[in-house]
């Protein structure tokens, strides 16, 4: 059974984080990062844990452990090559705007070119490979939720904050990540974030308590008021995204819940209007398959931003022409799994079967 709401918040993440890595937009101001104090990541983070831990759950019940690990080395796998795969297409960009005589503006592919050794134990920064990597370790890590959450769900969740506040106790004292430290900081918020949606999806998503909702609301007013200036008070420590500060993942959070609060769980009960909905939340579907294609398409699209001198007219029509890209891409990435599968008369995979895949 697919949830739309899931389905939903995948894709309007990978609509925002297409968006707002086409830089300069216009555009951002309609998205989280200008509206809130998180972005699309969290967003992604928190569809992924409810997803995992609907499907995990279930399939344990039903075939056992020896399965749930076959099918998470599988989906890890499938993880790492599409980093590879976003790597060495972020390279081949880099050469031929290098061999076009254009001056490289995009922070993608400005750095200098990763070695084989960086490429092939992810450990560079092209573009947003370090979200992708974060998710091979949450990948790993999901079985081993799953158990502790089987054997007691409240010490889970206290080792999952034992584990953010180690981190965070970590950036306070240092004042910045060290060195390349980045994903070091995001693994533990991430996988912080990732309990906590992981669990509501294993206790069968029961619905929210009306407090949740409000606390929800007053919070992302909260976060729009500090985004606005109208709360003089620095805290930048509390929301920077290296750290991924407290601030930021409960903005996250509360942009979850409202998600998952008012959007329909079925498509049916808000009707299709010919498919055009079904077209629109296509990345929700197959998000593994648009993050790729945005993380490639926007640096395209940057590029051709700069040549056109960042324009008011390229500042909007680029990093839409981007989205809309990742929207046809993907629908149309679902009508060819859709026609395979029935030309091979099997069921269509289930998208929803948690992470990116």
């Amino acid at each position: 059974m697919r949830f739309f709401q899931l389905d939903v918040a995948r894709a309007v993440a990978i609509y925002m984080m297409t968006i707002n890595h086409v830089y300069p937009t216009l555009l951002s101001m309609f998205t989280l990062r200008e509206l809130a104090l998180s972005d699309g990541a969290e967003l992604l983070i928190l569809a992924s844990g409810v997803a995992a831990g609907l499907t995990l759950a279930r399939r344990v019940d039903a075939r056992g452990w020896k399965i749930l690990i076959a099918r998470v080395a599988r989906r890890t796998g499938i993880l790492y090559l599409a980093s590879l795969g976003i790597t060495l297409g972020l390279v081949l960009e880099h050469l031929i705007i290098v061999s076009t005589g254009v001056t490289v503006s995009t922070s993608a592919v400005k750095s200098d070119l990763p070695t084989w050794q960086e490429i092939l134990f992810l450990t560079h920064a092209q573009g947003n490979v370090l979200i992708l990597r974060t998710y091979v370790f949450l990948s790993v890590l999901s079985p081993v939720i799953l158990f502790l959450l089987r054997w007691k769900v409240a010490w889970t969740l206290v080792l999952s904050f034992a584990l953010y506040l180690a981190m965070q106790l970590w950036f306070w004292i240092a004042d910045e990540p060290l060195g390349g430290g980045q994903l070091l900081f995001w693994i533990p918020s991430w996988q912080f974030l990732f309990t906590l949606a992981f669990c509501f999806g294993f206790r069968g998503c029961p619905p929210l308590p009306k407090w949740t909702v409000w606390a929800a609301v007053l919070c992302l007013q909260f976060g729009l008021l500090v985004r606005t200036e109208t709360i003089p008070i620095d805290l930048w420590s509390f929301v920077h995204k290296p750290s991924l500060g407290p601030l930021r993942l409960i903005s996250g959070l509360a942009t979850g819940v409202l998600v998952w609060r008012f959007i329909p769980r079925q498509l049916t009960m808000v009707g299709n209007w010919k498919g055009i909905v079904d077209f629109i939340v296509s990345p929700g579907r197959c998000p593994l398959f648009a993050f790729v294609v945005s993380e490639l398409v926007v640096v395209g699209a940057e590029e051709l931003s700069a040549l056109a001198g960042y324009s008011t007219i390229a500042q909007v029509f680029f990093p839409l022409a981007a989205a809309i890209f990742v929207m046809l891409s993907s629908a149309c990435f679902l009508r060819y799994r859709e026609l395979s599968a029935a030309g091979e008369k099997r069921p269509v995979a289930d998208t929803e079967s948690g992470m990116l895949t």
